[in-house]
């Protein structure tokens, strides 16, 4: 999961990836937990047994 400012101190997006292959899974145009929340939702439990954290 990657935020970046879209607009100087305004707007944000928050961008999750599959590292592995390289791969978009989810853009949202804003950085908060309720917007993200979809994208769990979608995975559910099996699938969200499945993600790593990795740190830069």
């Amino acid at each position: 999961m990657e935020e970046f400012a879209i607009q100087k101190r305004h707007r944000y997006a928050t961008v999750l990836v599959e590292p592995s292959r390289k791969r978009v899974l989810w853009v949202e145009r804003d950085r908060s937990r309720e917007e993200i929340r979809p994208f769990f939702e979608l995975l559910r439990i099996a699938g969200c047994e499945h993600i790593h954290v990795m740190t830069h």
